[in-house]
């Protein structure tokens, strides 16, 4: 997927903030339970993905950055669209 305009731009300044640091990152994928399990694994991990590739343009070390996949671990509930829309997600952590 895409990032959108709004989440590059998150990125780039997250970015900054970690090389300043020179923190170690975990990013990670998330996705709603509308597919099968595998699906929803395998677009988590697309998802970090993108922002780990993100990250990387933007200045930080592909080597301090890890990827993990949570497919089932939901921020909202799946019950609505837009707790389906929220838990499409990608968070990154200082590890």
């Amino acid at each position: 997927s895409v990032p959108s305009a709004q989440a590059i731009r998150s990125i780039t300044e997250f970015a900054k903030s970690a090389k300043a640091q020179g923190h170690r990152l975990v990013v990670v994928g998330h996705a709603d339970a509308t597919g099968t399990a595998k699906e929803n694994e395998r677009i988590a991990v697309r998802r970090a993905l993108t922002v780990k590739q993100e990250l990387v343009r933007s200045g930080v070390p592909a080597n301090l950055i890890s990827v993990k996949a949570a497919p089932l671990e939901y921020q909202s509930s799946n019950a609505t669209a837009e707790g389906r829309h929220l838990n499409r997600q990608t968070l990154v952590h200082a590890a």
